[in-house]
């Protein structure tokens, strides 16, 4: 007995097969039926993306909206702000990896000012004494409250 060249199915001979052909043909049967219905639910998950959705479990996005992360297995979720993602400031922050696959606020101390996103000393140094005379050899450092 020949096989198919796409599926494997077996055909029978011609001629031949005495008394095999009942056999072979409901094995065939039951092999074209299985193949149909893996093509059918193939099918079915096929018309999900002519919908326009895509389950979240399949890859897609799912009722996920916003900002997407995929774990690397398929399945996607919403991205938690800060965890992430760093998030959307007012100017007034200034974030860093914190080492967890996140972001933390940087707490900016003293002698330091942070606006419109410039880091500010507020250390002064001069080459006048703090009368204003010039000194010679010498450095003035004065350090704002």
């Amino acid at each position: 007995m020949a096989d198919t060249t796409n599926y494997g199915w077996t055909k029978p001979t011609v001629g031949g097969s005495s008394d095999t052909w009942g056999t072979t043909l409901n094995t065939l049967a039951d092999d074209i039926d299985s193949d149909l219905k893996t093509v059918s639910d193939a099918s079915k998950v096929a018309s999900n993306l002519t919908s326009g959705t895509v389950p979240s479990a399949r890859g897609g996005a799912g009722t996920v909206s916003g900002i997407m992360k995929a774990n690397g297995s398929g399945t996607v979720s919403a991205a938690t702000s800060s965890v992430d993602y760093a998030p959307a400031t007012s100017g007034s922050s200034i974030l860093y990896g914190n080492g967890s696959g996140g972001f933390s606020g940087v707490t900016v101390g003293s002698g330091l000012t942070f606006s419109g996103g410039t880091l500010n000393t507020n250390i002064t140094i001069s080459t006048s004494d703090p009368s204003g005379t010039p000194a010679t050899g010498a450095i003035w450092i004065k350090v704002a409250p």
